[in-house]
């Protein structure tokens, strides 16, 4: 009997003995880049299998801190589809000017850890991310411009959002986004959330939010 595991992210299928199988793809945009790369992780015995969208052979990744790479010989456009993205829980993209583009809305529902630099234009509401994400990191030329609220359920421990313009979040978002962390969430010593970059200033809407997360051991930065 084979089982349908359903998300607004991704879906992949459960069989009798555990066994993610392959079914949709979560799919990024390659901008005027000739080099991309980064780190894949994956649930334990699983696999993924990434299609670069210039009919090259795919590529396959298991397991922890898989480092990827791929290199087109020259800047151009491409779609990257990663089949049985519903196995992946780590997405890394790290290669200096390389700019990749996608809404968050689509990263893979497994995710927990999820970091883009280069001059990604990655776009989308927080509240849309995985629930079980505990690393984000967001740098690069993204355009992240809204935060509809969401009861977060999942710390993320590690958070940084560093949008450009014509994103960032405004004042009422942003406070908003830090009274939600307090008001779900317990932060400890170790933790990071910054929200600078186009992020507008937070207002003294969420002064008592901060101030209960810095008591608690949290780093909070913002504009």
């Amino acid at each position: 009997m084979i089982h349908r595991r359903k998300s607004m992210h991704s879906t992949g299928y459960l069989n009798d003995v555990g066994m993610i199988r392959r079914h949709r793809y979560f799919e990024f945009n390659v901008n005027n880049t000739q080099i991309i790369s980064g780190l894949f992780s994956t649930l334990s015995g699983q696999e993924i299998s990434v299609d670069w969208g210039d009919g090259s052979a795919r590529s396959t990744y298991s397991g922890t801190n898989q480092a990827w790479s791929h290199d087109y010989g020259s800047a151009g456009n491409y779609v990257v589809r990663i089949f049985g993205s519903v196995a992946l829980t780590q997405f890394r993209m790290d290669r200096s000017g390389a700019d990749i583009s996608f809404d968050i809305a689509n990263l893979p529902v497994g995710l927990t850890y999820f970091s883009c630099l280069g001059n990604n234009t990655v776009t989308g509401d927080i509240a849309n991310l995985p629930p079980g994400i505990t690393t984000f990191a967001c740098w690069g030329s993204n355009t992240i411009s809204d935060y509809s609220g969401k009861t977060w359920t999942t710390k993320p421990a590690i958070f940084y959002l560093v949008p450009v313009s014509p994103g960032g979040l405004s004042t009422a978002e942003v406070d908003q986004l830090l009274i939600d962390f307090d008001d779900d969430l317990t932060w400890a010593s170790g933790d990071v959330i910054t929200l600078t970059g186009a992020n507008a200033a937070r207002s003294s809407a969420s002064d008592a939010a901060v101030a209960n997360m810095v008591a608690e051991g949290a780093t909070v930065t913002t504009n």
